[in-house]
């Protein structure tokens, strides 16, 4: 045991700096409290030169790039002993003659330590040391205050020493802004390590920002939608820590939120992309078991301070309005479009009368409805005068294929000779034009165009002719 502790006692001298602190790490804030971690121990199986103890050892001992009698033997670069071989042996203080680089000086340096380390693995194997293995970890402090100023230009008024606890080699603290008027802005904390024998080593630790202002979200709209996709769009501003991220967790209103992405609020695969304070996510029906209908995006903003803004909106993925027009008729009792939503889902068939409303297709008096167009004239047909999908760039084989709503026009043939408009032709139509045409008081033609044979604008007894010709011929 002897041996090991004098092994251990020279390493110690040479390697380190008696107490020393290894990188912290920190949990950034959530406002009310932020921690720091730094860790303060080590196992003499991970032992090795580095970079800290060169300079520790070139800071006591400077570098002599020539050989020279310190009384105990000829020197050379960091204290070692010069590997040339000496006649004599001289007077303090006397050259040597023998020169070295800076370069050989670090080289026979570490192969001096490693020597020591080596030596130290084999007989101490198993050892923990917590930092000064000579005498061990007494306490690690984190004194800490904010950076404000009082009316005195104090920017200490706040400090709070205090012990944080050390467990395998770690030190963590926690500081909550409770214990410091609850003040916002930058946290400074040192942290101090001590050993049982008084040593002590310190390290700042980077400022921490706290504020309590939330970011802002704002313009939020749909950019772009398809049949199975929607992308989402908003303007993120935090005038103070900045933003962080934007998340944009996203579910479908069928079974609750079994398609929710776990862990939303960090997942990188529901976080957005931010480019000049616009942030934008896509949403695929992919990554929601393929389902269509109501999806609902909830946008979350945070900022480096853990404050977050959150906004939500709703889509009908696949799942598209219909909207009839009765296009100078009637449809379900009125002269106005009728909107039926959620009608019409992308990928599905539809084996029913869907043109037909709930008092049946649309009509007009003294009309025949021709179909169902997706325009006043013209255009493409998309159902028949019965309702029924026609395939088209709409349907297929009676399956939706469209990625929008879907506005329909109800499209009329004149009933030629229905002047009176109750959808029949017969010597009643006759007899109301000849009154007419005879000017016989109180005579109004509910249809005049249906009287118009002859296509020329003009009635006249040429169309009575014809009317008379139609009614008994047909």
């Amino acid at each position: 045991m002897n041996k090991c502790k004098h092994i251990r006692n020279k390493v110690i001298s040479l390697v380190t700096s008696l107490v020393f602190i290894l990188p912290c790490t920190m949990k950034f804030p959530d406002n009310s409290n932020h921690t720091i971690v730094a860790s303060a121990a080590t196992d003499v199986s991970n032992l090795y030169a580095t970079d800290s103890s060169y300079n520790f050892i070139k800071a006591q001992e400077g570098c002599a790039y020539e050989c020279f009698w310190d009384t105990a033997q000829w020197s050379i670069g960091y204290g070692n002993k010069c590997p040339y071989t000496h006649t004599y042996n001289g007077v303090r203080g006397q050259k040597g003659g023998h020169t070295i680089t800076e370069e050989q000086a670090r080289q026979l340096f570490d192969e001096k330590i490693s020597g020591y380390v080596s030596t130290l693995k084999s007989n101490c194997s198993g050892l923990s040391m917590t930092q000064n293995a000579e005498s061990g970890i007494s306490r690690v402090a984190f004194p800490t205050w904010t950076t404000k100023k009082d009316s005195k230009g104090n920017d200490q008024d706040d400090i709070i020493w205090a012990d944080g606890i050390v467990k395998d080699g770690k030190a963590s603290f926690t500081v909550k802004i409770s214990d410091h008027n609850n003040e916002l802005g930058y946290y400074r904390t040192h942290i101090y390590a001590y050993d049982k024998c008084g040593n002590s080593d310190a390290v700042a630790v980077p400022d921490v920002y706290i504020e309590n202002t939330k970011p802002k979200i704002s313009d939020v709209k749909i950019i772009e939608q398809t049949s199975t996709s929607y992308t989402v769009q908003c303007k993120v501003i935090d005038n103070e820590s900045g933003i962080d991220r934007v998340q944009f967790p996203s579910r479908t209103s069928e079974n609750d939120q079994d398609d929710i992405a776990k862990d939303w609020g960090t997942n990188q695969d529901v976080r957005g992309t931010i480019k000049d304070n616009i942030a934008t996510f896509t949403v695929n029906i992919a990554d929601h078991n393929n389902e269509t209908g109501e999806y609902n995006t909830h946008i979350y903003a945070y900022d480096k301070c853990g404050n977050y803004d959150s906004y939500g909106v709703k889509v009908n993925l696949g799942v598209y309005k219909l909207t009839f027009d009765p296009n100078g008729g009637i449809y379900d009792n009125t002269t106005s479009a009728v909107t039926k939503d959620h009608i019409l889902q992308y990928g599905f068939s539809y084996w029913g009368n869907i043109g037909e409303g709930e008092y049946g297709n649309a009509h007009r008096n003294g009309y025949i409805l021709t179909g169902y167009f997706d325009k006043p004239s013209g255009g493409t047909k998309v159902y028949d005068s019965n309702g029924i999908a026609l395939n088209s760039d709409y349907f297929t084989n009676l399956t939706y294929f469209g990625n929008s709503d879907l506005t329909v026009y109800a499209q009329w043939k004149i009933i030629e000779g229905d002047v009176n408009a109750d959808n029949l032709v017969n010597v009643a139509d006759v007899v109301l034009l000849q009154k007419w045409l005879l000017a016989v008081p109180d005579i109004r033609l509910k249809n005049w165009k249906a009287a118009d044979l002859c296509e020329d604008d003009c009635l006249n007894v040429f169309d009575l002719c014809l009317m008379k010709r139609k009614l008994i011929y047909g």
